[in-house]
């Protein structure tokens, strides 16, 4: 939910986000502390480059029927 209100203010969405229950468990827990450093890098800055291989993005892209 939070992506989509960043995408309606016409912000871009640096990094993927977390799906996490009311009640999260220790790994999705991790997983927005990942998240959090993630964004916090971006923010400042301090990214690592990545490298996108073109089969990556057709992984992404979702098929129309």
């Amino acid at each position: 939910m939070i992506e989509d209100r960043l995408r309606g203010l016409k912000l871009r969405v640096p990094v993927k986000g977390v799906r996490a229950r009311l009640i999260p468990t220790d790994e999705e827990l991790e997983q927005c502390r990942d998240l959090g450093r993630q964004l916090a890098r971006h923010l400042t800055g301090n990214i690592e480059k990545r490298v996108i291989s073109m089969s990556e993005l057709l992984a992404q892209e979702p098929t129309h029927a």
